[in-house]
């Protein structure tokens, strides 16, 4: 095993001589790892963060070398993970998990494009699996280890570290898009920069009270396949349990919306949110928005584990309602360069949003929902 561990880093340290990472790339990454098989890196495939869980391609565990059988129904809409002796079974049409013996697990499964999505951690922890989450360079080594594994993680980062560099070395290449000069033109006529361009990690940042609102909202970023945080108040998480489920099932981020104004103490506020929070849809956030919060608000909320939202560019007084207003958001966000959250509130509608995000991926920028780690 050792001399086919040397024969590969060998060989992979020629190839590395061989292709050069393009100059200026400089994206975080997650690479992926089944014991000492590291894979490509792929947009469609790549890990991200929902609810404080990671989330991994549910293709991850369809190799048999974690000692696990891999069944994917598109008919039925159901995952499925099991050995001799234990299943899980995301069932993709409603959201829940349950094993054999008919008990509930969370969180449910993501649905990204064709792409379905596990929460790494509950799969590693239910099938006794090691799992393990790596800074290295470039981003960070989401690893899923069974008993069969032959390297630790610190000789599999030492042994990979060229192949890793390969693999990101392929990925920002394709990624490279044509050379050209001049702009281009989005949906509804919005101009935006070309691709050449540096691309922006956008988070676009709303306020769901508006039931009907938060749903159209959500229909035109799934149509785009956009990321987004959606700020939830109590009322709208009372009165729209349905509603809920369904951000935090489709992979968007959820954080709490408080009103400092208030007679009742921001605190009390984000307690109670975040309980009815876990009765409507079964878990909690750390994230939130404090409307005219100062900052000794902002301070007593992180004292109790909070992360507030301070945008990088406040729109709410404004809105997102024109291509104007898309254009306008546009330069703001390419002159900021970067990863730029951006707080709307509810001063926005359907045609201004699609032509904002239109635009923006025109560009090349990314769409992402905020996390607690942020």
């Amino acid at each position: 095993m050792k001399k086919k561990v040397a024969a590969l880093v060998c060989a992979v340290v020629m190839l590395l001589t061989l292709l050069p990472v393009p100059a200026g790339a400089a994206e975080t990454v997650y690479f992926t790892s089944v014991n000492e098989t590291i894979s490509e890196l792929s947009d469609a495939t790549m890990p991200f963060w929902s609810g404080g869980y990671l989330y991994v391609a549910s293709t991850m565990f369809s190799t048999r070398e974690l000692g696990l059988y891999y069944s994917d129904n598109t008919a039925k809409q159901k995952v499925t993970l099991y050995t001799n002796s234990r299943a899980l079974i995301f069932d993709l049409s409603n959201g829940t998990v349950m094993d054999g013996q008919n008990n509930d697990y969370y969180p449910g499964a993501i649905v990204r494009g064709s792409v379905k999505f596990l929460p790494v951690s509950m799969i590693a922890g239910f099938f006794g699996l090691t799992y393990t989450n790596r800074k290295v360079e470039h981003g960070y080594l989401v690893r899923v280890r069974s008993s069969a594994s032959v390297l630790s993680d610190a000789a599999l980062l030492d042994a990979g570290a060229s192949l890793m560099a390969i693999r990101y070395s392929d990925y920002i290449r394709g990624k490279e898009a044509p050379s050209g000069s001049g702009s281009t033109t989005g949906s509804g006529g919005v101009t935006a920069d070309t691709p050449e361009t540096t691309r922006q990690q956008i988070e676009l940042c709303f306020r769901a009270d508006d039931a009907q609102l938060t749903a159209k909202l959500l229909d035109a970023l799934d149509s785009y396949r956009a990321g987004a945080t959606f700020y939830v108040t109590e009322r709208l998480i009372r009165e729209n349990g349905d509603l809920v489920r369904r951000i935090t099932a489709s992979g968007y981020s959820l954080g709490l919306c408080v009103d400092a104004a208030l007679e009742v103490p921001v605190s009390d506020q984000l307690r109670t949110a975040n309980a009815a929070l876990w009765d409507a849809a079964g878990c909690k956030t750390r994230l939130c928005m404090i409307e005219g919060g100062k900052d000794a608000d902002r301070l007593q909320a992180e004292k109790t584990g909070y992360c507030c939202l301070i945008p990088g560019i406040d729109r709410s007084a404004y809105g997102l309602r024109s291509i104007s207003n898309a254009n306008y958001l546009l330069t703001r966000v390419n002159t900021r360069g970067g990863t730029v959250s951006v707080w709307l509130s509810d001063a926005v509608n359907v045609a201004g949003l699609k032509a904002f995000v239109s635009a923006a991926k025109t560009a090349g920028d990314r769409f992402y929902g905020k996390t607690e780690l942020k």
